[in-house]
């Protein structure tokens, strides 16, 4: 067995430009940017605030860290636990900066038309997205499906691809605009119920007592010199605690933001 303790320059060094990726990266930044323009230029609207450029930018960012950096290789061929790191940014962090950076009115060309209104409506409805992007993410991981995304580089880009797609519509309830849950007891509840399957898969996977997927297994070189089990029970601590660690974050800002708004209606109807 051989060990690969990789050197840190290969973050400066080691990025691999996949042209689809770069294009479509690209594509959204002008679409976003160059959209943004031309309709403040035909109607008298708000320009997009720092905060929300930046949070866009942002996705943008990790989205091509997470595909293009040495991350996407050192998971795919090493590393389980690294792969679980990819796949985090993919479903967490980069919805929720996504759709932190888009204001109504720029979809609102899109949403005039009733079909289209009522086909995203249906999309970000919080209990389909539970069951979609649930159904999603668990599914790839069993062993069949990762190992096969594994072997096959159309099956990886596909399952990246609805990471990122399922992702965005179970953070719309919470972050999207126009289609988000009403009031912030519902946002809390969603949250805290959208954690639980996520939670349960790491901790099945830091309490196996065997590793379950087999191309790691049989690799002759170790990342680091972990063992396949010992890489697995990372991963799973990685899917498990920082997953959870986020959205505990996400409640806790709109359990706070909820207590602002209870103490500033009470403040109101104590002057009124």
């Amino acid at each position: 067995m051989q060990v690969y303790n990789p050197p840190w320059t290969i973050w400066l060094t080691d990025w691999t430009f996949e042209p689809t990726i770069v294009v479509g990266l690209v594509g959204l930044l002008l679409l976003y940017f160059g959209g943004a323009r031309y309709l403040r230029q035909r109607e008298t609207l708000p320009p997009l605030s720092r905060g929300q450029a930046f949070s866009f930018v942002l996705a943008i960012g990790l989205t091509a860290f997470a595909m293009l950096s040495p991350l996407d290789e050192l998971g795919e061929r090493y590393s389980f636990a690294v792969h679980m790191v990819q796949h985090l940014l993919l479903i967490i962090p980069v919805p929720i900066f996504l759709l932190a950076g888009l204001p109504e009115w720029l979809i609102a060309p899109l949403v005039r038309s009733r079909v289209v209104d009522g086909v995203l409506r249906w999309l970000t409805h919080p209990l389909l997205v539970f069951f979609v992007f649930n159904l999603t993410f668990l599914g790839w991981h069993l062993p069949a499906l990762y190992e096969l995304s594994l072997r096959n580089e159309l099956a990886h880009v596909l399952e990246h691809m609805m990471f990122l797609g399922t992702g965005v519509l179970s953070w719309w309830p919470i972050v999207g605009p126009r289609y988000g849950l009403s009031t912030s007891f519902l946002k809390i509840a969603y949250i805290f119920v959208q954690k639980v399957p996520v939670a349960v898969l790491g901790a099945i996977l830091v309490f196996a007592e065997q590793p379950f997927y087999r191309g790691y297994v049989q690799q002759s070189v170790r990342l680091w010199g972990w063992t396949p089990l010992v890489d697995q029970q990372i991963g799973g601590i990685v899917m498990w605690i920082p997953a959870s660690l986020a959205y505990l974050i996400i409640l806790t800002v709109i359990f706070a933001r909820w207590m602002g708004e209870e103490g500033e209606t009470e403040q109101q109807g104590s002057f009124a």
